[in-house]
């Protein structure tokens, strides 16, 4: 009975988060709400089950990501599910505040560096040489036009 709840429950957290993806991925405007609850089916699903389950709702949200959107979501779904994991986590473990905070903000940064190599490394584009670059030519064009 306990799985058949676990499994209902996963299957309607993967719904919500599909919806929530969709709408991120090709509405604007609301795009800008709906990544403020793309944590939330994460994080409600890992307050309440063992962890080990939460992996198995973060390897569907990754399936699902690639299947609806395009293969440029799947960061956003591993970013957006663990850092729901962490804080569904320390939920369940009744943490602080304090902690619940910090453990969620060190997972998102962890995921942000993971992207940033694995985008260096595998697609040889380095996003902060690139920055740099066009803050560069950007101030270089300001300078020429103030002398003018």
């Amino acid at each position: 009975m306990k799985n058949t709840k676990m499994l209902t429950e996963g299957a309607l957290m993967l719904a919500i988060f599909t919806i929530l993806l969709l709408i991120f991925n090709y509405i604007p405007f609301l795009s800008l709400i709906a990544v403020a609850f793309l944590l939330l089916p994460f994080i409600l699903y890992s307050a309440k089950y063992p962890l080990k389950y939460s992996f198995v709702l973060l390897i569907g949200g990754i399936i699902i990501s690639a299947l609806v959107g395009t293969l440029l979501l799947i960061p956003v779904a591993i970013a957006y599910g663990t850092t729901g994991m962490v804080i569904g986590y320390s939920i369940q473990r009744k943490k602080s505040k304090t902690f619940l905070y910090i453990a969620a903000s060190i997972m998102f940064l962890l995921n942000t560096i993971g992207q940033y190599v694995v985008s260096v490394v595998f697609f040889k584009i380095d996003i902060l040489k690139d920055t740099i670059k066009m803050v560069r030519e950007s101030m270089n064009k300001s300078m020429q036009f103030l002398k003018q």
